[in-house]
């Protein structure tokens, strides 16, 4: 019923990396092949925190994004981030 893969994909977006060791290729849809984009909202008090990470995206490319409250903090590299 999908309980390991939300894990998974909140594992994903946070570390690049599967809980169960899946590739970063494997997360794509076999369906459609790209467009892969999951995102993780973090509040604490009054900031907000937007974690997203994507695979063969159409805008994103491969990259993990980082906004606190709306401004994008993202650094150079997703090790950076």
């Amino acid at each position: 019923s999908g309980k390991s893969t939300l894990v998974d994909s909140l594992f994903w977006c946070l570390y690049g990396r599967t809980a169960r060791g899946v590739t970063t290729d494997d997360v794509i849809n076999d369906t459609i092949g790209k467009d892969c984009r999951v995102s993780l909202t973090v509040e604490d008090g009054a900031d907000a925190y937007v974690i997203a990470r994507h695979r063969k995206h159409h805008v994103n490319k491969n990259r993990l994004t980082l906004k606190h409250n709306g401004t994008d903090i993202t650094y150079g590299t997703d090790k950076q981030t």
